[in-house]
C-alpha cells in the first residue's frame, strides 16, 4: 500500500491554504528517512522547516535533492481559496436541523475533503493503482478528521472509496522525516500561490536546478467548489420542496448535471 505524506502551509491566512507532498511506498520513505536523517546531521539540524531555511537556499535545494533521488511515485498539491470559502459560507442559509455543516467555514476541513478526494479520482493518471494511506502532520485539526473521513469515504464512489486507504494518521514533524519533505513543498506551492505564479504546477520554479520530473497532481478549489458540493449536500438532506429548490439554486449554472 502506499504512503502520502502530506503538510499543510498559510495556517491563518486570509487567501490560501496549501495541503502538499508526496507519495512513495513504505519501503521508499524508510530508506528515504534515513537518508534525510543522515542529511540533518550533517547539516547539524535537528529537523528541517523551509521558513528557516529561507536565507539558505542552498541547504534547502541539498535536502530537495534526496526527494528526486529516491523512488518518490508522485507530488499532490491542493489549493484552498480561504477568501472565497468564508463569502461563501456567509452567504448559505442552512437549514435550523443542520446545527454544524460539516464545520464547512473552516479550510482544513475542505483541504483535508478534496486532497483524499481528489488522489482518488485521479490517481490512475499517476500510474498509480493501490490504494493511498494518507500521513497527516499533527498541526492539523485532527479532532475533526474521523468524522468528516467517514463522510467522505461514505459519499464516494465505490471505485474510489476501495483507493481512500485506511483512516489517516497523525505524527510529529519533527520526528518523520517525509513531513519534513512535505513541509518544503507545501510552503513553495503557498508561496508560488500567494505570488501569482500561474505556471507554477508545469514548471516547479525552485531557485535551484531539477534533475527529475516527478509526477505531480496540483488541484485549485475555490467559490464553484465550494458551491458545488454544498449544494449537492444540502439537496441530499433537503425534507421540503421549498429546501431542495434552494439547494439547486446554489449550483453553479455552468456545473449543473454534473
Amino acid at each position: 500500500m502506499l504512503q502520502a505524506y502530506v503538510d499543510a502551509s498559510g495556517k491563518g491566512d486570509r487567501r490560501f491554504l496549501v495541503i502538499a507532498g508526496y507519495i512513495a511506498t513504505a519501503e521508499t520513505w524508510d530508506d528515504f528517512s534515513k537518508a534525510w536523517k543522515s542529511r540533518l546531521d550533517c547539516a547539524q539540524l535537528p529537523y528541517f522547516k523551509m521558513n528557516q531555511m529561507t536565507s539558505r537556499l542552498e541547504i534547502a535545494g541539498w535536502f530537495y535533492r534526496l526527494i528526486e533521488e529516491h523512488n518518490i511515485k508522485a507530488s499532490i498539491a491542493c489549493i484552498i481559496n480561504t477568501a472565497e470559502l468564508v463569502e461563501v459560507e456567509k452567504s448559505i442559509k442552512y437549514p435550523s436541523y443542520i446545527t454544524n455543516p460539516n464545520s464547512a467555514d473552516n479550510p482544513y476541513y475542505w483541504g483535508f475533503k478534496y486532497t483524499i478526494g481528489i488522489l482518488a479520482e485521479r490517481q490512475r493518471e499517476l500510474d498509480l493503482a493501490e490504494p493511498v494511506n494518507f500521513i497527516f502532520d499533527e498541526d492539523s485539526e485532527k479532532s475533526k478528521i474521523p468524522r468528516a473521513w467517514d463522510l467522505i469515504k461514505k459519499a464516494a464512489r465505490s471505485d474510489l472509496s476501495t483507493l481512500m486507504g485506511n483512516m489517516p494518521v497523525f505524527r510529529d514533524d519533527a520526528k518523520t522525516m517525509p513531513l519534513q519533505a512535505a513541509d518544503l513543498y507545501a510552503w513553495w506551492v503557498f508561496k508560488w500561490q500567494r505570488e501569482g505564479v500561474v505556471d507554477w504546477a508545469t514548471n516547479l520554479p525552485f531557485p535551484w536546478p531539477k534533475s527529475r520530473n516527478i509526477p505531480r497532481l496540483a488541484a485549485y478549489f475555490g467559490r464553484k467548489s465550494f458551491l458545488f458540493d454544498i449544494s449537492k449536500t444540502l439537496e441530499s438532506l433537503a425534507r421540503t420542496p421549498d429546501e431542495l429548490e434552494y439547494a439547486k439554486s446554489l449550483m453553479p449554472e455552468d456545473w449543473r448535471g454534473t
